[in-house]
């Protein structure tokens, strides 16, 4: 996801509804999600396997980033953010 403008300041966000901050986004080419992810990758941030030599990469994020004590476990569930509805 990018940004269309300028985010507020980060104490104004916090107190946003997700439907305010959605408007802020805009979705990336798959070009750029693909530079992104290789990004990373090379890196070291993520691993990336594939079945084939021209197959589709697997992308697997770290074990700090899905875990339970994950510092990103508080955000809204993708299903949330697409419907504009506050996460519990």
């Amino acid at each position: 996801m990018g940004l269309v403008r300028r985010p507020p300041p980060e104490d104004a966000w916090r107190r946003a509804r997700i439907n305010d901050l959605t408007g802020y986004l805009r979705a990336w080419s798959s070009k750029q999600v693909r530079t992104c992810f290789e990004r990373l990758r090379r890196a070291g941030m993520i691993t990336a396997e594939r079945e084939r030599a021209n197959g589709p990469w697997q992308y697997r994020l770290p074990e700090e980033l899905m875990g339970p004590f994950s510092v990103f476990r508080g955000l809204p569930r993708v299903p949330a953010v697409t419907a504009g509805v506050e996460s519990p």
